[in-house]
């Protein structure tokens, strides 16, 4: 996963007014998406530097419950 140098602003669902965010995108994407700050658990941003992270990603749902909430 790309970090870009730059940060954009993005308005959070239900929030009044937007926020400072993240650009991130994975390695064959072209375009970067807005990510907030506390998106990657363990990595902190330092604005003004371009990062190439690995990331692996975790799905918590347990797959095994009969009856899903939802």
């Amino acid at each position: 996963m790309f970090v870009s140098a730059k940060m954009s602003m993005y308005q959070p669902w239900g929030a009044s007014d937007p926020i400072e965010c993240m650009l991130v995108k994975e390695e064959k994407e072209n375009d970067y998406k807005t990510l907030d700050f506390l998106g990657i658990t363990e990595f902190e941003y330092e604005k003004g530097y371009e990062y190439k992270i690995k990331i692996s990603e975790t799905n918590y749902l347990d797959y095994s419950m009969e009856n899903p909430a939802w």
